[in-house]
């Protein structure tokens, strides 16, 4: 698959306060939003506009670096993985307002 790109979110960022106290973990709206801004911008597309699937496989940690790859179905949608360290920690489905093209 190809990468799209690669995000970390830091300590300080807004949605992690009492996401939990001592174990700032990120949620998952944060990781869906960084991974599909990067395939967005890598495929030169809008927001998306409608998120099939979304599974979370492990916690992301703040400061931890996740690394986004896609692929374009016939039918174009994007299905996508993020991993930190070649561990996967999310893996979806989208659609974006603009047309896919199959890679």
């Amino acid at each position: 698959m190809p990468i799209a790109g690669s995000f970390t979110v830091s300590s300080d960022h807004p949605s992690l306060p009492g996401h939990f106290p001592g174990r700032p973990v990120v949620p998952g709206a944060v990781l869906l939003d960084e991974a599909l801004s990067l395939i967005g911008a890598a495929l030169d597309l809008g927001a998306p506009c409608e998120i099939g699937l979304a599974k979370f496989i492990e916690p992301v940690l703040a400061g931890q670096t996740i690394l986004v790859s896609y692929s374009v179905e016939p039918s174009g949608r994007a299905r996508f993985a993020g991993t930190h360290e070649q561990r996967t920690v999310l893996l979806g489905v989208a659609r974006f307002a603009s047309p896919l093209e199959p890679l």
